[in-house]
């Protein structure tokens, strides 16, 4: 029996898809909350180093320095979360592409179609696959660390759900992973 499902290269894939490469399991919203809030309070702890060691010439130097990478590395998160995504998206050749993903009892065939008449069709075996990670939304199946497969669950049973984690995880070398949002 094959079951069918649908994903769409959008934004909001896009942003989920950069979420699980920057936070992994954790939500991503608290998840970014909490390392900006780290990143400023390692930021503001190295101003008060610098200015309670101004005496020390290796503190009014050092401190500074690393509260400018704390600063920095606030700005980098909220770029990657928040600004790339959306970039990308508009960007991409392949914006607003349907991807649509039929689950066969060996092997899952993936056909795009793009915007200006793109057209791709491939078929890779479950044994191909090296991890399936879960979150409310999407199951993402990964080639490798770079080509994942994003497949809204939305489109999908609870029926047709278990039997595609079925038949991924039959292959031993399928790493599972639950996110816990």
């Amino acid at each position: 029996m094959e079951i069918s499902a649908r994903g769409f290269l959008d934004e909001r894939t896009m942003r989920a898809v950069q979420a699980l490469a920057l936070f992994g399991k954790a939500e991503p919203k608290k998840a970014f909350r909490h390392r900006v809030f780290c990143y400023a309070f390692l930021a503001a702890l190295m101003v008060l180093f610098a200015i309670l060691l101004w005496e020390e010439l290796f503190f009014a130097i050092a401190c500074p320095i690393c509260a400018a990478f704390c600063l920095i590395g606030i700005l980098l998160f909220y770029y990657t979360y928040c600004i790339a995504p959306r970039r990308a998206h508009t960007k991409s050749p392949l914006a607003n592409a349907e991807n649509l993903y039929v689950f066969g009892e060996d092997a899952l065939t993936v056909t795009t179609q793009g915007v200006d008449g793109f057209y791709a069709n491939e078929t890779r075996p479950y044994t191909m696959l090296t991890k399936l990670t879960e979150s409310a939304e999407f199951f993402f199946l990964y080639l490798d660390k770079i080509h994942i497969y994003p497949v809204e669950k939305a489109t999908l049973s609870e029926e047709e759900i278990r039997e595609i984690r079925r038949r991924i995880l039959e292959n031993s070398n399928v790493r599972h992973q639950i996110c816990r949002y």
